[in-house]
């Protein structure tokens, strides 16, 4: 039970830094493209990989004594938006509802191990609606990262530059193990619980 509480703590650290950290910056690139990007744009990154060397850089290598050459593997290039991106903005508003929700039952699950109480029913809810929860937020997330990939790519032309093919964004290998052990943890919850019953 030690190692659980431990582990519980240090994945509360670890998550909160780890938001900590995409808020500021994400901030910090608002504030930096307010005054580059107009109401109907929108900031793409692109993958790319370069074909014209003229389109390369170089810089300065300390060690070698002499400029190196460098070769960019994105590209962030402002694309018109228009009204394509309300439908998303809609659509992401009741998931962000629901994922708020999941995070307040995954804090009370927190509190629940915390106290001692693990192979709860409680337990194996909050951490289904965390897990599913955000992986319906990233699928929305994911079809709108490639929509914005798809938009960009027919309007620029990046002379120099082949774009690469859109790949998932996500940590979706990560988020379906999860999904994997919460379903496994709620067949030992209520195998613990048909035990109980028997005694």
């Amino acid at each position: 039970m030690k190692q659980i509480k431990i582990l519980t703590v240090l994945i509360v650290l670890f998550f909160v830094g780890v938001t900590s950290r995409d808020i500021y910056a994400g901030f910090l690139d608002g504030w930096n493209e307010q005054s580059t990007v107009t109401s109907q744009d929108m900031t793409v990154s692109l993958g790319v990989r370069t074909v014209d060397v003229r389109m390369c850089d170089s810089v300065y290598n300390a060690s070698l004594q002499r400029m190196v050459q460098t070769a960019p593997d994105s590209l962030r290039v402002g694309v018109d938006m228009s009204d394509r991106d309300l439908i998303f903005s809609f659509a992401e508003l009741p998931v962000a509802i629901f994922c708020i929700y999941a995070l307040f039952c995954m804090v009370n699950l927190i509190m629940r191990v915390l106290r001692g109480k693990v192979f709860v029913p409680e337990n194996v809810r909050a951490m289904r609606y965390f897990i599913y929860s955000m992986m319906v937020f990233g699928a929305l997330k994911e079809l709108q990262l490639y929509m914005y990939h798809v938009l960009a790519v027919s309007q620029i032309q990046p002379d120099g530059f082949v774009v690469q093919t859109y790949f998932l964004q996500y940590s979706w290998g990560l988020m379906l193990l999860l999904a994997l052990f919460t379903e496994i943890f709620a067949v030992g919850v209520r195998i613990k619980e048909e035990q109980d019953l028997t005694v």
